[in-house]
């Protein structure tokens, strides 16, 4: 038996971690979702390409070596830079389908955090609290319904006050 959705509700999914579903939406509600704080987003895996398919693209074989042109496919990388460059450069050149996870945080992500090994561990979310969490974001595609997690409620609850968020108009309908 599945049990509805219920969309624009916090919920305490542990001592301390408040959850909430927004309706069906794209990566154009970002601006809406992230904190104008001084902050940092951390997006994991991000996939250029959202077809499996060959593709000719300059890529590093080495940090420490120039670009080689190759034919590749299924490239996946993570990568980080402050909020407010996220939102002016990458959000406008995503696309309506694609799908993000990140993870917003108050300070740059050390070399050693890998969002794999916090998914993993019990101890996740004290993780992320330890290195400044704001929220996270997970979206699997465009149109889907997104998750928004965060250590405080309050932060769940100026996205859901958000006029923009509030009137369900987060998906394709926006730039």
């Amino acid at each position: 038996m599945h049990r509805p959705l219920h969309t624009h509700e916090i919920s305490e999914i542990k001592p301390g971690i408040y959850y909430t579903l927004l309706t069906p939406c794209s990566c154009a509600v970002l601006p809406f979702v992230l904190a104008a704080a001084e902050s940092h987003v951390w997006v994991v895996g991000h996939r250029p390409d959202l077809q499996l398919r060959w593709v000719e693209l300059p890529v590093p074989m080495r940090t420490t070596v120039e670009l080689e042109l190759l034919r590749v496919r299924d490239l996946s990388f993570d990568f980080q830079l402050p909020t407010a460059a996220f939102v002016r450069r990458v959000v406008p050149r995503l696309s309506s389908a694609t799908g993000v996870t990140l993870v917003q945080l108050e300070r740059p992500v050390p070399d050693t955090l890998t969002y794999e090994r916090i998914s993993q561990s019990t101890a996740g979310y004290e993780i992320l609290r330890e290195n400044s969490w704001i929220l996270t974001f997970n979206l699997r595609h465009g149109g889907d319904y997104a998750e928004v997690t965060a250590p405080e409620r309050r932060t769940l609850q100026r996205i859901l006050d958000n006029p923009t968020i509030a009137s369900g108009r987060s998906g394709g309908e926006l730039p």
